[in-house]
């Protein structure tokens, strides 16, 4: 059931080697840990509850440095945080993403 798997030691791994550009990505990644936790557990569990709990407190984190996650739009695609338009994939959104902040340095 589990489309698009992820988990803590795969982000480990790909913050060790600096496989990550942005925070943004970063938080993407860890969403989907909570995402595919609350999907795969019981609402009753300790895994779920504990999942909550850390979600709250990683939504404190994201809050503190004003970092928005990217959002999956549908099944495989990723969605702008500012515009909020459709990706098949996270690089070519963060090609469209540069174009938003190429727009508010002109400004």
């Amino acid at each position: 059931i589990i489309k698009r798997p992820m988990d803590f030691g795969t982000i480990q791994q790909k913050v060790s080697s600096g496989m990550y550009d942005s925070l943004p990505t970063f938080a993407s990644d860890v969403e989907l840990v909570f995402a595919n936790c609350f999907l795969f557990n019981h609402p009753s569990t300790h895994v779920y509850k504990n999942a909550e709990h850390l979600r709250d407190f990683f939504q404190l984190w994201l809050d503190h440095y004003d970092v928005r996650p990217f959002d999956l739009a549908e099944e495989g695609e990723f969605k702008c945080p500012e515009c909020g338009k459709a990706f098949a994939q996270r690089e070519r959104m963060h090609g469209h993403l540069s174009i938003h902040a190429r727009k508010k340095r002109v400004h």
